[in-house]
């Protein structure tokens, strides 16, 4: 659900709360449940997502709890972007740089998909770094 003022909403209750983290539960409604390949498809039953919250920020919630998470549009974008864009640009400039150097192939698709798992290594050792960046509030329901 998008609001007015370019922020993300959208429902879910909290889980649990360890430590300093608030762990939302969000469904996400899907057009896949009326289809008639959602038993072979690899995204039917990945429409729930827990989002981590930081408790220091919102104290006076309880396990239970329905809230809104809210999350700036912008940073939609943004995880758009590392996600999917990026490995993308990452591929298409590694295979056509490999494969214009040693005009072969198989050493290009190799050398390609190197360059794209260490893309997505280097998001794994800088996942703390881009959770910062990435901040949820919430707002009761």
């Amino acid at each position: 659900m998008m609001t007015n003022n370019s922020t993300l909403e959208h429902p879910g209750i909290i889980s649990k709360i360890e430590n300093d983290t608030i762990f939302v539960d969000i469904h996400v409604a899907s057009a896949c449940s009326s289809c008639h390949a959602q038993g072979y498809c690899s995204a039917f039953g990945k429409n729930d997502k827990i989002i981590e919250v930081s408790y220091i920020d919102f104290p006076e919630f309880q396990k239970g709890d329905s809230v809104n998470v809210i999350v700036k549009e912008s940073l939609g974008m943004q995880a758009l972007l590392l996600g999917y864009i990026l490995p993308v640009i990452v591929l298409l400039i590694t295979l056509f740089t490999v494969y214009g150097i040693t005009q072969h192939e198989g050493l290009s698709a190799i050398v390609t998909l190197i360059a794209v798992a260490l893309y997505y290594i280097s998001l794994f050792f800088f996942r703390n770094r881009i959770k910062k960046h990435f901040t949820f509030r919430l707002k009761k329901i």
